[in-house]
C-alpha cells in the first residue's frame, strides 16, 4: 500500500534507552553480554522498519539515533534474597563505564553495516548524563565513553572494507526489557574502513565477551599494501564496571603501542572489557 502521506516523511527517530529492572538475582555475564549483542538484534529490526518505509512509498527512507545510552537500573526489592556474585549497585555497567564505550561502538558499527539509512546518530547530553564528561567539585573529567567516541572518530568518511571474521561465539537466555535473549554473538566486532583519502586502514575491535578472557587474535590485511608498522589505541577495564571517578580521573584511558606487521599479517591479544584501534598506513 502506497501512502499518500509517504512524501511528508523524511527520517524516522529512536532512542536506544533499554535494560529494564536488574537486581541480585540478575547474572552480571548476562546483563553485560545481552547489552554487547544488542547491536545485532537492531540491525535486524532497522532493517525490517526500512522495508517497511519503502513499502509504504518512502523512497529514501532515513533512520536518526537520537539518543544512546545503556539504561538497565538496579532495583532491589526488599523482599528480594540477595544472591551470592550476582548483580550489585556497585557493579552495575552502566552509562558511565567501559561498558557504555564498548556498547556504543557496536551499534556504531552496526549503522555503518547498514549503509546510507542511518543519517545520523547522537548520544546523549554531553556534561553529568553519562554520555562523556562529569563534573564535580569543579573538577571536570572524562568518562570512557568520551574516549570511545574519540577513537571512533576516524570512521567518519571512512570506506567500509568487507571484513571476514572467524572467531567463538555466545549465547544469552534472559531478557532485558526490549533486549531479546541471542544466539551465535560472535565474541569480537569488527569493523574496518579506508580513510578518505584511502591513505590507512582503520581497524576497530570490540571484545565484547566476559567469559572468554584475553583473546589470541591474527589479522590479515589481505591485499592492501599496507607499512609494517602499525599504531594501536586500546581502551580497556579491568572490569564491566570499571569507571572513571572523581578520586581516580584517568583510571580508563586510551592506552598506545605498536605492532610489526609481516607480509601483512600480524598476531596479537585482545584485552577483554576492550575497544581497540589499529591504524595501518599505506
Amino acid at each position: 500500500m502506497i501512502s499518500r502521506d509517504a512524501a511528508k516523511l523524511g527520517i524516522i527517530t529512536d532512542h536506544i534507552l533499554t535494560g529494564g529492572a536488574v537486581d541480585s538475582n540478575t547474572n552480571p555475564n548476562e546483563l553485560y553480554q545481552a547489552s554487547l549483542g544488542y547491536a545485532a538484534q537492531l540491525g535486524r529490526e532497522y532493517r525490517e522498519l526500512r522495508q517497511h518505509m519503502l513499502a509504504a512509498g518512502i523512497r529514501h527512507p532515513k533512520l536518526a539515533i537520537t539518543e544512546l545510552q545503556l539504561f538497565a537500573h538496579f532495583d532491589q526489592d526488599s523482599k528480594t534474597p540477595v544472591t551470592t556474585g550476582g548483580l550489585t549497585a556497585e557493579t552495575m555497567p552502566d552509562n558511565r563505564t567501559i561498558t557504555e564505550a564498548l556498547y556504543d561502538a557496536t551499534i556504531i558499527h552496526e549503522c555503518i553495516r547498514m549503509g546510507d539509512f542511518v543519517e545520523m546518530l547522537t548520544h546523549s547530553a554531553t556534561v553529568n548524563h553519562g554520555a562523556g564528561l562529569q563534573k564535580r567539585q569543579e573538577r571536570v573529567w572524562a568518562d570512557p565513553s568520551y574516549f570511545g567516541h574519540l577513537m571512533a572518530q576516524v570512521l567518519s568518511g571512512g570506506i567500509p572494507v568487507a571484513v571476514s571474521l572467524e572467531c567463538g561465539t555466545y549465547a544469552t537466555r534472559g531478557a532485558f526489557a526490549d533486549i531479546l535473549p541471542m544466539q551465535n554473538i560472535p565474541v569480537l566486532d569488527a569493523m574496518a574502513v579506508l580513510s578518505p583519502d584511502e591513505s590507512a586502514l582503520q581497524l576497530m575491535l570490540v571484545h565484547r565477551s566476559s567469559t572468554t578472557g584475553p583473546i589470541n587474535l591474527k589479522i590479515d590485511t589481505g591485499s592492501f599494501n599496507g607499512r609494517s608498522d602499525a599504531h594501536v589505541m586500546t581502551l580497556a577495564g579491568e572490569t564491566m564496571f570499571a569507571r572513571n571517578t572523581l578520586g581516580d580521573p584517568e583510571k580508563i584511558k586510551p592506552e598506545f603501542s605498536s605492532l610489526t606487521l609481516k607480509n601483512g599479517t600480524v598476531q596479537f591479544t585482545l584485552p577483554p572489557y576492550s575497544l581497540t584501534r589499529i591504524t595501518i598506513k599505506k
